[in-house]
Parts: C-alpha cells; sequence; structure tokens
C-alpha cells in the first residue's frame, strides 16, 4: 500500500488550496523518500515543494491535474468493512462527497478509490488535530471510532 495520494483528477480548488496551505506550512509535511524513478535523490516533503511555487504555478498545476483523468486504485479491501463503510459514508460524508466520494463536482476531495494508505494517515491526521477540517467535517471525524475509520477506509478503497 501507499501513503502518496492520487492527485490526478482531483478537482481545481482542492488541488490548490492543498497547495497553499502545505506553502503556508499549515499541513503535516512528513518527509518523503522517492519511491519511483531515481531513488537516489533527496528526501523531500510537500512543503518544501510547495514554498518553491508563485501563485500562477499553483493555479496552473491544479487546473493541468484537474484536467487528468481520476483513475481509482486498484487495492485489496476487506468487503465487509467496505459494507459497514459504506453505510457511515451514505449517513454522515455523503453531502459532501457525493458519488462514494467520486463527485468532482463537490469541490471536496475525491475520496472513493484513494489509496487506503493515503486514508488512514490522513484520518490519523485528523484525530490529531494537525490537519484542519471544515467544521461539520470535524464533527463528524471527532466522533468516529478506529473501527469506523478502518470500515470507511475500506469503504473508499473498494470503489473501483
Amino acid at each position: 500500500w501507499t501513503d502518496v495520494p492520487t492527485i490526478a483528477g482531483i478537482p481545481e480548488f482542492v488541488h490548490a488550496d492543498a497547495l497553499f496551505v502545505y506553502m503556508d506550512g499549515d499541513r503535516p509535511c512528513a518527509d518523503s523518500e522517492y519511491r519511483q524513478g531515481d531513488t537516489s535523490r533527496p528526501v523531500t516533503n510537500m512543503c518544501d515543494i510547495a514554498a518553491d511555487l508563485s501563485e500562477d504555478d499553483i493555479d496552473a498545476l491544479a487546473a493541468a491535474y484537474a484536467e487528468l483523468p481520476y483513475v481509482p486504485a486498484e487495492q485489496e479491501f476487506d468487503a465487509s468493512l467496505a459494507e459497514a463503510g459504506k453505510a457511515l459514508h451514505d449517513k454522515h460524508c455523503d453531502r459532501c462527497h457525493s458519488e462514494a466520494g467520486m463527485n468532482p463536482d463537490d469541490e471536496a476531495s475525491m475520496l472513493g478509490g484513494q489509496q487506503m494508505g493515503y486514508l488512514r494517515r490522513m484520518f490519523e491526521q485528523y484525530a490529531a488535530n494537525e490537519r484542519e477540517q471544515p467544521g461539520k467535517m470535524k464533527e463528524v471525524v471527532d466522533m468516529l471510532s478506529p473501527d469506523d475509520v478502518e470500515a470507511l477506509v475500506n469503504y473508499y478503497g473498494s470503489v473501483q
């Protein structure tokens, strides 16, 4: 599994907002080793990458990635957990993350088909108050048990 998100096809607003948040250092910026290509390159993180971008660069990157097709990750998931996660999603998340969290018109992060490792890390950051979230979302995330989180992760991972 990977903790690197799929960013091709995510809404332009979401991508630009994420880059600005990284630029400002308001989102956790864990160091990441290169996993493909020349893996001997030095470790980097999103805050360092975003710090070198201009507003025009961010707008251009966000627009370019939004034009790419979103391809859900092919990954293994637990079907019974995914079923429980679907019920949680339908009850608590669908209003902002419709169509299994895959509707780019929502101007919300794409969840369906996202890398499960990334989703787990994201929920961990929310639980630790390391990552900002909208007020209504915070209310929901704060009430989730670890089992609920794993069910949601498996549901979003099942969307292939």
